[in-house]
């Protein structure tokens, strides 16, 4: 299995994650240190994000990345960049930041901006 594809299979776990709000993959897939940069500019660590999660703060029906994304591994760290559709109505780019641990990949950044 290429690191490419294992960053792939950790995006797609990530997204049905956040989809279906399952805060015990979360928990698997977000490093203690994560960064989660909102596209409103709001700047969550773990514990605050998984807390909205929780509390249902946010609503994504769907998170799709649009083909053409852009993946950079350093190591056991990573980098991806792709733009997303949320919820069929929100544009954004994303950037996703790895590191792996004990052979998985774990988010310590996602960083988003709104596409008009």
């Amino acid at each position: 299995m290429t690191v490419e594809y294992e960053l792939l299979e950790a995006e797609r776990a990530l997204y049905d994650a956040m989809v279906r709000k399952d805060i015990g993959a979360l928990e698997g897939i977000l490093h203690s240190d994560l960064i989660f940069v909102h596209s409103t500019a709001l700047v969550e660590d773990r514990p605050a994000y998984l807390a909205s999660v929780a509390a249902n703060r946010y609503r994504y029906e769907s998170i799709v990345p649009r083909p053409g994304g852009i993946t950079r591994a350093y190591g056991d760290f990573a980098l991806m960049s792709a733009e997303v559709d949320m919820n069929a109505t929100l544009h954004v780019q994303v950037v996703l930041g790895w590191v792996r641990e004990a052979s998985r990949w774990l988010l310590v950044l996602r960083h988003a901006a709104r596409i008009p």
